[in-house]
């Protein structure tokens, strides 16, 4: 399996109201539907 690192500032996730795992697993069910 392919596996992809991201880096993403801390800001970012205060900006989206959300916990870095909460975004990482919102990030691979978007990537799965749009696949």
């Amino acid at each position: 399996m392919t596996q992809l690192t991201l880096q993403i500032p801390e800001s970012a996730f205060a900006a989206l109201h959300q916990a870095p795992d909460e975004f990482g697993q919102e990030m691979r069910i978007a990537a799965a539907v749009k696949w």
